[in-house]
């Protein structure tokens, strides 16, 4: 981390991925946004990985709790904001359902206190089978539901 990147912005997603963090270990987190963030961990497993970000050096699993955070190949779905976007987001996203697939086959439950200790087992061709799926995506204004199809 160079000094340059110590801004206001920064600072204030470090300070809520903390926060974030510290409240899902004490299970005192909504269940939707809890999913959201370890949803984050699994499309960036290099970096579970690694400890930190592979990018911009951001400390792992810290970084995938803060709600403003983007991840440097832009596979992270933005922070959806209530149960039920993120539930409709659950049904039609064809990267989670892959995600949900390969953590059911190897006997993954991904709320549990072990959860990232356990994802370190999957290999990065299982990883790379579901994250490289063609997805596209539908931007929509802030607030509104996000509309994701296969890819023909």
């Amino acid at each position: 981390m160079k000094i340059s990147d110590i801004t206001p912005e920064n600072v204030t997603n470090a300070v809520q991925g903390t926060t974030n963090l510290v409240a899902s270990k004490l299970h005192i987190r909504d269940i939707y946004l809890e999913e959201q963030f370890r949803y984050r961990a699994f499309l960036c497993l290099e970096c579970v990985k690694n400890g930190r970000c592979v990018v911009c050096g951001c400390s792992s699993p810290g970084i995938f709790y803060a709600p403003n955070k983007h991840d440097s190949k832009n596979r992270w779905p933005r922070l959806l904001s209530n149960e039920t976007e993120w539930s409709k987001f659950k049904a039609e996203d064809s990267t989670f359902k892959g995600f949900l697939e390969l953590l059911s086959s190897k006997g993954i439950e991904y709320l549990s206190d072990d959860y990232f200790r356990n994802i370190l087992s999957i290999s990065d061709s299982e990883y790379r089978n579901v994250v490289e799926r063609p997805t596209t995506v539908q931007s929509v204004p802030e607030g509104g539901d996000s509309i994701l199809k296969q890819a023909a």
